[in-house]
């Protein structure tokens, strides 16, 4: 973060299949549930985008399990897919809109101890690439839920609290709240849209005990939650 960036200068850079490595410091995924890296990338052409048969710079993000020996490519971008501005004939410096995040999931290397990850430049004698706020980002699911696949958090609660699922539901309609008199004072569609996470507020009710309500196609799960 801050006002520092990566950039391989590819503008001045006249070594067509030259490959330039930047990696990352070794991580080690055994005690999550997911990672993910993301990026912000800038980068631009001085060759039309039309023109055939174009030797382009290349981007790839690798991964290595064997310290650097072999690597998986796990995302490759080049010409189109690769720039966030058109063709630029002056030396490529990117402008406050012309950056864009990009992420790669690292679902297949949880478990993994010292995974090195790389950031590949293929030159093309193109145009400047730049990369900013390279961030790894893991996340360790609560034991709980992970044992009961439905969780309703904190309870008690003051008015606002969470209901979980482990894994993501696919067939979830909606989250019903019921006070202890059967009436309905809160419903969340859900309609099977992606999704594992929803905050509910019922701070404008009284103090008691409430049930909540996940209703799927097939089935309906309940708990009960208490509001102080």
């Amino acid at each position: 973060t801050g006002r520092a960036s990566v950039m391989i200068s590819n503008y001045d850079y006249n070594s067509p299949g030259q490959k330039d490595d930047l990696r990352l410091p070794r991580v080690n995924l055994n005690k999550v549930d997911s990672a993910f890296l993301s990026f912000d990338v800038a980068a631009a052409t001085s060759t039309p985008l039309n023109t055939a048969s174009n030797t382009w710079d290349t981007l790839e993000v690798l991964a290595s399990t064997d310290c650097g020996e072999t690597y998986t490519s796990l995302y490759k971008k080049y010409g189109n897919s690769l720039i966030t501005k058109l063709v630029e004939t002056a030396a490529f410096i990117p402008g406050p809109n012309e950056w864009r995040k990009d992420s790669v999931n690292l679902i297949d290397y949880i478990g993994t101890t010292g995974l090195l990850l790389a950031f590949r430049n293929t030159n093309g004698y193109e145009n400047n690439i730049y990369l900013d706020n390279i961030n790894l980002r893991t996340v360790t699911i609560n034991p709980n839920l992970k044992t009961r696949h439905f969780l309703v958090t904190p309870n008690p609660t003051t008015g606002i609290f969470a209901v979980q699922f482990y894994a993501q539901p696919t067939e979830l309609k909606a989250i019903q709240v019921f006070n202890i008199a059967g009436q309905k004072i809160k419903e969340i569609a859900v309609n099977g849209q992606p999704g594992n996470y929803y905050s509910v507020n019922i701070n404008a009710y009284a103090a008691g005990i409430y049930v909540v309500r996940a209703v799927f196609t097939d089935k309906v799960l309940i708990k009960k939650i208490i509001k102080r």
